[in-house]
């Protein structure tokens, strides 16, 4: 179920500046050296606080010319705290820097959401059920825009859309995880698709993979490794499997998308996730994207490359 949730993520945020990818997977495993089974638990410190650094870019390319580099720092301070029905979340942005290449871009919008604080509603096992805050960004959008792009802007930074990605975001590192044993080398696949403009979908294989268990400041986390590409036998090699095996689970020959992937169209995202076992904090998250879409025009075919890349720290001192 919770890989589903993961699946359905990464399948369903094609303007995302990653992939971002934060992520859940299937209960895993008894890492060598560890006596006795070992199992995940939603247990942070009543009102814990700490911050959140995120680091973006994406850049584009069309046929071989490059577009500036799009790139956002962003600093969020959390407090994670007792309630009566489980545990409350809120989050205040501290600073958001967006820039083009190397120029610092005054985006309005910022302005915006550093004035908004996020408070999220979790259950007893850390999901999110609730997300309230962005309401009156509607009204600062009407301030700042006029037109067809007022329109546009409402659309994308909705409330109901702000707070679905909160939700989904956060939702995607804990889903299914509290309760379950931790098993080193589990692996699990399942089979998303990226939406085109066009309305047609590249289609992708999702692998995820448990690493390894590692200590960090005598806390014991554990390493996911989530990889998805549209070519089965890229991710085999790259998880470690034999290309046939793949292909048995993951016919994308009977796909609607294919003749999108033998015309040059490609979906690679790789991505890796460190959650502490005990208490299910994530510690840190890097992932990297490439869409490679091959097109038609009046002058024959044109390529569009965009390529995305996202860290992520969690700083709990």
């Amino acid at each position: 179920m919770f890989h589903r949730k993961l699946v359905n993520y990464l399948g369903s945020l094609p303007t995302r500046k990653t992939v971002l990818f934060t992520l859940a997977l299937i209960g895993f495993a008894v890492g060598a050296g560890h006596a006795g089974p070992l199992q995940y638990k939603f247990n942070p410190p009543d009102s814990i606080t700490f911050s959140v650094e995120t680091k973006s870019e994406r850049t584009r390319w069309f046929d071989s010319t490059k577009n500036p580099t799009d790139s956002t720092i962003s600093v969020v301070r959390r407090t994670i705290a007792r309630s009566k029905a489980g545990w409350t979340m809120t989050s205040q942005p501290l600073s958001i820097i967006t820039k083009s290449d190397t120029k610092v871009v005054d985006n309005p919008l910022n302005h915006v959401l550093m004035s908004t604080k996020v408070s999220s509603r979790l259950d007893s096992v850390g999901l999110i059920t609730k997300v309230s805050g962005y309401e009156k960004i509607p009204a600062a959008i009407d301030s700042l825009f006029t037109g067809d792009l007022t329109a546009r802007m409402k659309e994308v930074m909705s409330p109901a859309n702000l707070s679905a990605k909160e939700q989904l975001e956060w939702n995607a590192k804990l889903q299914g995880l509290a309760g379950q044993p931790v098993v080193i080398g589990e692996m699990q696949y399942e089979k998303a698709s990226y939406p085109l403009p066009t309305g047609k979908h590249i289609p992708f294989l999702v692998g995820i993979r448990v690493v390894d268990t590692v200590s960090l400041d005598s806390v014991l986390c554990v390493i996911l490794v989530i990889s998805a590409d549209s070519d089965p036998a890229q991710i085999a090699k790259r998880l470690r499997r034999e290309p046939d095996e793949i292909a048995v689970e993951f016919p994308l020959g009977d796909t609607a998308g294919m003749s999108i992937i033998r015309g040059g169209s490609r979906y690679v995202s790789d991505s890796r996730i460190v959650l502490e076992i005990a208490t299910l904090l994530p510690r840190s998250e890097s992932s990297q994207r490439e869409i490679t879409i091959i097109g038609e025009s009046e002058k024959g075919p044109k390529k569009i490359r965009l390529v995305e890349t996202e860290t992520r720290r969690y700083d709990y001192h």
